[in-house]
């Protein structure tokens, strides 16, 4: 005889007993306490973390960073707590004081205490001297203040002049991107080139700061020989696109991008991202030269900059022009009056 299997029927598959019914409650039940105390300590936390601070101390954080942030704000709740002051000492002058003096004049003498130590001479009497002494002392400690807000403020607008981290307002500019040893006589030839025009600007934007810059400048370079060209030099980063519109990227002439040293792919890839920054700023009108490293890297720099770049492989350039003259010598003399960069 065959062998027959009992396959359970459906009702029999999911059927529960009693054990396994009362088991499931319990657990249920289980399943409940603890997602009931989980809750409770969930609530506990945050109410812990809700008086984890005191109002005091969060009023003093907010205070703190309203102060902090903005320098004008500061001046205004200074100016705020002095003038309150004052005018509270006016009216304790004009309650203590025993002659028949009107508030606007008890408030001017407060004034005269907090800006003019030499005006207690004229207070009589201990209760118009003691209130006088301490309207002093706030004013000192107010025009103090005032007068450390009006140094810093000075002294931060010089910081940012002597950096080159000003804004230039300049149209039909010549603008050079990166700093190499080969930007001195660039410099030179642009300002033969604008002596028919007597004159230009030359806008140098570099991540060196803007004194070294000027000081390598003057050391090569005699002001006589700017033939009435203008160099300005800024301190940036010429990836950025704030720092382009800082130096006037978008209304620039002429913009060459000079090629750092070191690895050429480092350097011509840095030159692709500047292009790339240049296309995104509003109304590129310039016409933008690019100075490549790597032969195999120029024409991906070509397709990305389009009609808008040129670009211009240095090594490259300077290699066929040695192997011209070298064969044929008498070429050699006369590619100086021709080409001046050579």
């Amino acid at each position: 005889m065959t062998d027959v299997k009992v396959v359970p029927t459906n009702a029999n598959k999911y059927a529960v007993n009693e054990s396994s019914a009362s088991l499931l409650s319990h657990s249920g039940s289980s399943t409940n306490l603890v997602t009931k105390s989980s809750m409770g300590l969930l609530g506990k936390k945050k109410a812990a973390k809700k008086r984890s601070y005191t109002y005091h101390a969060l009023l003093a954080y907010k205070i703190n960073t309203f102060i902090s942030t903005r320098r004008g704000q500061t001046i205004t709740l200074v100016t705020f707590g002095s003038v309150f002051t004052l005018v509270m000492a006016g009216i304790i002058y004009a309650i203590h004081d025993v002659s028949d003096s009107h508030f606007d004049e008890a408030l001017w003498d407060a004034w005269m205490y907090m800006t003019f130590p030499g005006a207690q001479r004229e207070a009589h009497g201990w209760k118009k001297r003691g209130i006088a002494m301490v309207v002093t002392i706030i004013g000192i400690l107010f025009f103090a203040v005032n007068l450390g807000f009006v140094v810093d403020s000075v002294r931060e607008k010089m910081d940012s002049l002597k950096k080159g981290k000003s804004q230039i307002v300049e149209d039909n500019h010549t603008l050079l991107l990166g700093w190499t040893d080969k930007s001195i006589y660039l410099i030179r030839e642009i300002c033969r080139a604008n002596e028919s025009e007597k004159g230009g600007v030359i806008v140098v934007l570099a991540e060196l700061e803007k004194e070294h810059l000027e000081a390598e400048l003057h050391s090569q370079m005699h002001v006589d020989d700017l033939l009435g060209t203008k160099v300005v030099f800024r301190s940036g980063n010429p990836l950025l696109i704030v720092d382009l519109l800082k130096v006037s990227a978008h209304t620039a002439r002429s913009i060459v991008i000079m090629a750092s040293l070191g690895d050429a792919d480092k350097s011509d890839a840095s030159v692709l991202r500047i292009i790339l920054s240049l296309l995104g700023l509003p109304s590129l009108r310039g016409h933008v030269v690019a100075e490549v490293r790597d032969i195999d890297n120029e024409p991906l720099i070509a397709l990305v900059g389009g009609g808008a770049v040129e670009t211009l492989v240095s090594h490259d350039v300077i290699g066929r022009l040695v192997i011209m003259s070298a064969r044929s010598p008498g070429l050699a003399k006369g590619k100086p009056s021709i080409l001046p960069l050579v």
